[in-house]
């Protein structure tokens, strides 16, 4: 319906207007669509995910690859190589769900190890609300073709017939995670990844550590991305190839919104001495001499199975006296036993299985090499065993007795941790079963509540243990596969029980708590080990890390992950037992190792994160669609249609049930279209961090709500000050091509004496006209016919004001677009040309020209491209609507509250008004007094504070409350949506008793911190109560509330 005079003329005969709340969720309607359509910062809304910049920033970097602005279709294709704990999941799902948005994809297969299918699965559905199967186990039919949504195990190509049947299937978009996993001539790459990827249009690559010391590793996983690329070490343009298909970023360089690191400092380690007593000592001595003497033995006979089998047993002894005994046991009992017999390859699958972190593989590998011997005589072995024997009454003797120092050091490490910081979580960290036994005993033996997670377990018995140590516990026993599809970030404190030797395995442990989530400072703590060499190694192994993190910083883990294998550290053992330059050996291979990484440096793609680039995405961080835009549209809309329920119910859930609807005609000025929706029945919930179904902008339920609010095209009365109307036009912008490439919506108040531009967010602070309308039609048509005719000027200057961002921005998506383009054809010209010196040099001759053809080819094409990007670049706009538009009515005598005359009335703003302006006055003394600098912003009302002050050390964005003497508070949802957005950056000032000595209440992070005290009101604007602030008010942490109560002078 098209807003004209005649329909004006019409609804003011007939007294026939739309209520007020149809004009909000209209405008609402098309804020939030546009910004969804044109703001990739508004992309966070789709999921149940918190806004984080560098995942925007890592999603419109991978969106970009379709050619959105250059109108070239193209494909994803990208290797996202974020550090541990970035969020690579919650990338993943926003592209995922933006190709489903677009239905750019339909069939969509996750492929990751065994032990994260489940955690993948619970988040797509809890954060992207997208419903996966996982396949595994015996299969009837094809699962691949009934299923469009498919998680499977990375070790699927073991199954020949289930391997058949997934790649006889379609993929839209295919995610491969812990994509490191999948090395050149394994069945997982041979088998899967290759065939997979060829299949797919889109293919995500995920992986925090993308090579593994080895280059053609990490070629192979670039070949994956784009197989006609030929790659080899002396590629030197390889860098510049890859610089668009790869995203590397690291967790000590990322900020929020504000610019604040998301991760929390992280303490140097420190190392726990043990003074061991007489009688261990002398039990690690004569174990020692026992490891000695028959490797010694060993390497005579060139028996590598025997050699792997007695570092195995020392590296268990080294643990705790409880698994090394165990251990001794074990290893006396396979001699004895007749016909030993050992698999030939046990060493290459045990490596195999380390590699590949499949810990309880590992673990049953161990058991059944620890009997490998090198005696060879029945004398010969009758002699070890015998010396076995004395070293195990020896160690029963110590276990009896309680002589173990290491776990008494242990326990009284905990003691100190939880007299010092008694609300910390520990995670205690062991390599090996028999010793997460014992400690688990020992510590509840204490009345110590303890969780335990280690290998077997399946996914579902770690949740359990994970939730109970994060519910109940103070500690977790974890063997590596601690933390695996499992997030521990609310623990902070690691110990190592032992230390590994491969440095990347122990970056793994702290990596399970210093990652995104983390909100305290995160301790470790490194047990020494008994054996001194042991201890001589390791400790040579920490220096070097450290050294590695002076001169890398930010890259350390790049190269910590590319040092040390389990072939290195078998190597390093066998040196240790048989001369005494162990500590040269591990020097000499780090050093060796950091040659190795400098080849693969020269590839790696490593982006400086800059929180300036994401910003330029936006025209304003502020107005981006947050999870309180999502809540205050729904709610206000459930309040106004009768096929859609929606009842509180527990914990910020809401039981909504909204019955089915048939698609609705297409919207005016925007490319939108409705759907038809299916009956839903929905535990739904707006905050993130509530459980239930994250309503979004990607959920049907707001999909059907959007819809519905922009078919409309409401009149309605707004009270106002004076005669006038109000216009929402949408200010559309199109590149050389004609395809629209930014649009948004503004608010247009045109009086008798003057057009005012206004924000759409101001729409939720309007009130509507409750009084008897008597208005006469021709002003109000007046008005509006001069607004239509004048629309172009009145908007030229905020058309000016956007102008140049959409340009920017326009040119920058641009040359985002092209850059990928460019980059893949300036490299198949420099393959091109690369052929033909080969070609000449080798005599084939006749094979040069079908070379120069195809760099003819190439550079057409680019020609082509640069001339498509230049008319692109070309920018004209449009003003299109008005879309909605609203009466402003004065408001009679009757019309006022408390039955005031309109004298009355203008007396009642006016005393209001001098007492906002003498608390405005208090608060900015206040400041003064306190060190900062304040600026009254609050004529711009958008902001949803009224002043800005600074210091040298902090920015304070405050909302002044001003009462005569006290009174309940009233907060507008504009107020309390930057409230949400900014957190701890928002204060709330009440100022008291202005008529004599202001006496001022400071609160900072109110939506966090009097979150018990807040009454939303969804009638009238969506407004927030609290009661009136007294002295003793209780807060939920003192320790983070700042309420601050002190009499201030303004003279």
């Amino acid at each position: 319906m098209a807003i004209t005079p005649e329909l004006i003329r019409t609804c003011i005969a007939e007294q026939r207007f739309d209520s007020i709340w149809d004009l909000k969720l209209n405008t609402d309607a098309y804020r939030i669509a546009l910004r969804y359509l044109f703001d990739p910062v508004s992309v966070v809304a789709i999921g149940k995910i918190d806004p984080l910049p560098h995942q925007v920033e890592a999603f419109v970097k991978m969106m970009a690859m379709l050619g959105p602005s250059t109108g070239i279709e193209g494909r994803i294709r990208m290797l996202l190589a974020d550090d541990v704990g970035l969020g690579k999941t919650i990338m993943v799902g926003l592209v995922m769900k933006e190709l489903l948005l677009r239905k750019k994809a339909d069939r969509i297969l996750i492929i990751c190890p065994s032990g994260l299918q489940i955690q993948w699965q619970e988040e797509m559905k809890e954060k992207f609300s997208e419903d996966f199967t996982i396949v595994r186990g015996p299969i009837e039919g094809n699962p691949f073709e009934e299923h469009n949504r498919v998680i499977v195990s990375v070790d699927i190509g073991r199954n020949e017939e289930k391997t058949q049947l997934l790649l006889g299937c379609n993929w839209d978009l295919v995610i491969f995670d812990e994509a490191h996993r999948l090395k050149p001539g394994s069945l997982r790459y041979e088998a899967v990844a290759q065939p997979i990827a060829d299949l797919t249009r889109h293919l995500i690559l995920a992986s925090a550590t993308p090579h593994d010391g080895k280059v053609e590793n990490f070629l192979a996983l670039v070949q994956l991305i784009d197989k006609e690329v030929e790659v080899n070490t002396e590629s030197g343009d390889l860098r510049s190839y890859l610089e668009p298909k790869m995203i590397r970023r690291l967790k000590e360089e990322i900020v929020d919104f504000r610019g604040k690191k998301i991760f929390p400092n992280r303490d140097a380690p420190q190392t726990v001495q043990i003074e061991y007593s007489p009688e261990e000592r002398e039990f690690y001595d004569l174990v020692e001499d026992y490891v000695r003497r028959f490797y010694k033995n060993a390497e005579d006979t060139g028996n590598y199975n025997v050699m792997l089998a007695l570092y195995i047993l020392h590296r268990r002894v080294s643990s705790s006296l409880a698994a090394g005994v165990a251990s001794l046991e074990k290893r006396r009992l396979r001699l004895i036993e007749p016909y030993l017999d050992i698999d030939p390859n046990v060493a290459r699958n045990y490596y195999s299985s380390a590699d590949e972190g499949d810990e309880q593989r590992r673990e049953e590998i161990e058991e059944a090499i620890l009997g490998a011997t090198a005696s060879i005589t029945r004398e010969e072995t009758r002699e070890e065993i015998q010396y076995l024997e004395s070293l195990i009454d020896m160690g029963r003797r110590l276990v009896a007795e309680d002589k173990d120092r290491k776990y008494d050091r242990l326990l009284t490490l905990i003691r100190d941790i939880r007299e010092q910081r008694p609300d910390d979580k520990i995670i205690i960290f062991t390599e090996f079963t028999d010793t997460l036994i014992f400690l688990k005993r020992k510590i509840m033996e204490e009345g110590l509540l303890v969780a335990t997670i280690k290998g077997g377990m399946d996914i579902e018995e770690k949740r359990r243990q994970s939730s109970y140590f994060e519910n109940h516990a103070g500690i977790l026993l974890g063997t590596e596969a601690a933390g695996e599809g499992l997030n521990l970030q609310f623990a902070n404190i690691v110990v190592n029980y032992e230390l590994p030797w491969n440095p990347n395995r122990l970056e793994q442990r702290i990596g399970r708590v210093y990652r995104y989530g983390q909100k305290k400072r995160v301790y470790i703590h490194n047990f020494k080990t008994a054996f001194p060499i042991d201890d001589a190694v390791l400790s040579k192994i920490l220096e070097k890390m450290e050294q590695i993190r002076r001169i890398f910083q930010d890259r350390a883990v790049d190269v910590i992950g590319s040092m040390i294998s389990e072939k290195d550290m078998l190597e390093i053992f066998r040196i240790s037992r048989t001369d005494s330059s162990a500590v040269e050996k591990v020097d000499q291979l780090f050093n060796e190792k950091l040659e190795v990484f400098k080849d693969i440096d020269k590839f790696l793609i490593k982006q400086q994160f800059n929180l300036v680039n994401v910003k330029q995405m936006t025209e304003d961080i502020a107005r981006c669609i947050n999870n309180f835009d999502i809540e205050r549209f729904f709610l206000t809309y459930a309040e106004s249609v009768s096929d859609l329920e929606v009842m509180p119910s527990d914990k910020g859930q809401y039981s909504i049930h909204m019955l089915p609807r048939t698609p609705r005609s297409t919207a005016n000025c925007i490319e939108w279209s409705g759907d038809a929706y299916r009956e839903m029945y929905v535990q739904g919930v707006f905050d993130p961090n509530n459980k239930g179904t994250h309503v979004s902008l990607g959920h049907p339920l707001m999909k059907a709500a959007l819809d519905d609010c922009l078919m409309k095209s409401p009149l309605s009365c707004v009270a106002y000050p004076e005669n006038g109307i109000l216009l929402t036009y949408i200010i559309r912008f199109y590149d050389g091509h004609g395809m629209e490439i930014y649009a948004e919506p503004v608010l247009v108040v045109k009086t008798t004496n003057r057009v005012e531009i206004l924000d759409p967010l101001t729409i939720w602070d309007t009130n509507g006209y409750r009084g008897n309308l008597d208005v006469h039609g021709d002003e109000y048509v007046t008005l509006l016919t001069d607004a239509l005719d004048e629309a172009d000027l009145s908007l030229e200057n905020r058309i000016s004001s956007i102008e140049p961002f959409v340009r920017k921005k326009h040119k920058k998506d641009l040359g985002m677009e092209y850059s990928f383009i460019r980059s893949e054809l300036d490299w198949k010209i420099k393959q091109q040309q690369r052929k033909k010196i080969e070609y000449r040099e080798k005599g084939m001759n006749w094979l040069i020209e079908g070379c120069e053809d195809r760099i003819k080819e190439y550079r057409r094409e680019h020609r082509t491209l640069k001339d498509h990007i230049e008319e692109a670049e070309q920018i004209q706009w449009q003003v299109c609507g008005p879309v909605n538009a609203a009466l402003l009515v004065p408001m009679n005598d009757q019309d006022f509250p408390n039955n005031r005359s309109l004298e009355e009335q203008i007396a009642y703003e006016k005393r209001k008004r001098e007492i906002e302006l003498a608390g405005m006055r208090a608060v900015e003394q206040y400041e003064r007094n306190h060190g900062r600098n304040p600026v009254d912003v609050s004529a711009e009302t958008v902001r949803g504070y009224d002043i800005i002050s600074k210091s040298q050390t902090e920015e304070r964005h405050i909302e002044v409350k001003s009462f005569a003497t006290t009174g309940p508070i009233e907060i507008s949802s504009n107020e309390w949506r930057t409230a949400i957005q900014e957190r701890e950056d928002y204060y709330l000032y009440v100022v008291e008793q202005t008529n004599t000595t202001p006496l001022v209440t400071v609160i900072q992070d109110p939506y966090t911190n009097l979150d018990g005290y807040v009454m939303q009101k969804r009638i009238e604007d969506f407004k927030v109560i609290l009661p009136s602030i007294f002295d003793g008010i209780v807060v939920k942490d003192r320790s983070v509330v700042c309420i601050d109560r002190e009499s201030t002078s303004t003279h």
